[in-house]
């Protein structure tokens, strides 16, 4: 809430890029919009087959995701 304060901006609905659960987990609790990466570690993410991701778009990485977005 202070950065959202200071840079006079809501973070609600903004795009949260991630490639953890706990990434995720945070986005949706800042009621943002989590998008994860499958590099890093997207890949083990994905495989937890956690119910938290089963609406979360995936991307192969951050190249197709900026492209998505744009």
């Amino acid at each position: 809430r202070s950065i959202e304060r200071g840079l006079n901006m809501r973070a609600k609905d903004a795009v949260f890029v991630g490639d953890t659960l706990a990434d995720m987990q945070a986005a949706k609790r800042a009621m943002m919009q989590p998008m994860l990466v499958k590099t890093g570690k997207g890949l083990r993410t994905l495989a937890t087959q956690d119910s938290l991701l089963a609406d979360i778009p995936v991307f192969e990485d951050l190249a197709t995701l900026v492209e998505h977005i744009l």
